[in-house]
């Protein structure tokens, strides 16, 4: 790959070689999360040649929330990218439906030999959520509000595609949207404190404050440590004599 890449940059002309150059201490991206694939790389290209094919493929996959790996024979229609974690779309046999599996929980990936036919029905992107990234869910009507303070910088940007927003007369700022209850929206949600209030639904208004109920339990608890050492006075030093 080094050798292709030096040999495209040598058959460029110099002038657009280096305004190339300079434009690259010009701009530059960054994905707030880092994922490395290379201990993953064969794996990546199994999945993507099965994509290609239509190959249904049996991964080896390990859930957020369970410490063992199953198998999971998957037909996979779809590669996602999304803050720099790559995402397998694709129907899966267990649970007989359209199913999304992180790259980075998948053991291992076996090709089966077998070839799929795309369930019509069945589009990938309806589980795409925008910022959200992939979630397979039931959309529900979310509704927030945001404090004044914080509208302009809400208004700015769009985090899915079904976001609508509302200035009011307070300067407050509506805002609706159609998303499954997601880790990634509760998180979004519970990071702006006490700038938002949950109109609807009342499932995502309790995660939010358990959230927070949970955060104030981490730093009283923290507080209370800090006090403990504070308070603990240091071991007298006894000589032979018994005496301190």
């Amino acid at each position: 790959m080094a050798t292709l890449v030096t040999k495209i940059a040598g058959a460029i002309p110099k002038e657009l070689r280096e305004r190339a150059q300079a434009a690259a201490t010009l701009v530059s991206a960054t994905s707030w999360v880092n994922h490395n694939y290379h201990a993953q790389a064969d794996l990546v290209s199994k999945l993507v040649e099965a994509v290609e094919r239509r190959q249904s493929v049996v991964l080896v996959y390990r859930k957020r929330s369970e410490s063992q790996a199953t198998e999971r024979r998957v037909d996979p229609y779809h590669l996602h990218l999304q803050a720099g974690a790559i995402y397998v779309i694709g129907y899966c046999h267990l649970r007989k439906e359209l199913r999304t599996f992180l790259v980075d929980r998948a053991m291992a990936v076996h090709t089966t030999g077998e070839y799929f036919e795309r369930h019509d029905e069945l589009i990938p992107t309806t589980v795409l959520h925008g910022t959200f990234g992939p979630w397979h869910g039931v959309p529900t009507t979310v509704r927030l509000r945001f404090a004044a303070a914080i509208a302009p910088l809400i208004g700015e940007h769009t985090v899915h595609p079904s976001q609508r927003a509302q200035l009011m007369s307070t300067g407050e700022l509506e805002v609706e949207l159609s998303a499954p209850i997601s880790p990634a929206l509760v998180a979004w949600v519970t990071s702006y404190g006490p700038q938002v209030q949950v109109l609807a639904p009342v499932a995502l208004r309790q995660l939010v404050q358990r959230q927070h109920k949970a955060a104030l339990r981490v730093t009283h608890g923290q507080r209370r440590s800090q006090k403990t050492t504070k308070n603990i006075r240091p071991a007298r030093r006894v000589t032979r004599d018994g005496k301190g």
